[in-house]
């Protein structure tokens, strides 16, 4: 997949070739990008990847290390994320402490891929997958291989199956969100756009 890479949102030619290399519908991947990013888009108003700064994650990653002096960054998963504009300053904060773990505690751009997949997005360091992040093409270049890579997520969304994508994509706690719900909801309407 090669497309400009001034491009700041997804065209339909992109939805086009990753439904094509997923063997899935094109309404199927708009429905994944309308729940991660429908508010947000996939660049903040910096022009920079969207993000959602996960602090389980980077307690996870450094071992509990900064749990006690550093909690806004490190702790048991957010009960509310906070405000998007706070996501940065949360990276930031964190990046400092142990920037490839803050990276890695992030999810990134349209799709929301977790910098923790790196590996699963086609990368093969963390650094190179947040370059990756500053393009749309890379954001949907590591979707595509993220979903391919795990055939079960690929067997999912190929059948919309959205409980089953959203458990795979979004983790254990999907339902508290309603992620499967908002996603069968955001594909009937892009069936219809």
């Amino acid at each position: 997949m090669t497309f400009n890479a001034n491009e700041k949102g997804l065209t339909e030619d992109m939805y086009i070739s990753a439904a094509k290399a997923l063997s899935c519908e094109v309404a199927a991947i708009k429905a994944i990008v309308m729940t991660e990013t429908e508010i947000t888009g996939p660049f903040d108003n910096k022009g920079r990847p969207s993000i959602l700064y996960e602090r389980h994650y980077f307690s996870r990653l450094t071992k509990g290390k900064y749990d006690v002096s550093h909690p806004e960054v490190s702790g048991p998963r957010y009960v509310k994320y906070g405000r998007i504009s706070e996501q940065y300053t949360k990276l930031y904060k964190a990046m400092e402490l142990d920037k490839e773990a803050a990276w890695r505690s992030a999810s990134w751009g349209a799709f929301q891929i977790m910098g923790d997949n790196y590996p699963t997005a086609g990368f093969s360091s963390i650094g190179g997958f947040v370059e990756g992040m500053n393009t749309i093409s890379g954001q949907l270049y590591a979707f595509v291989n993220h979903v391919k890579n795990i055939p079960a997520l690929n067997n999912a969304i190929i059948n919309k199956n959205w409980s089953r994508f959203a458990r795979l994509y979004n983790g254990p706690a999907y339902k508290e969100k309603g992620y499967d719900v908002t996603m069968s909801n955001n594909y009937d309407r892009a069936l219809h756009r």
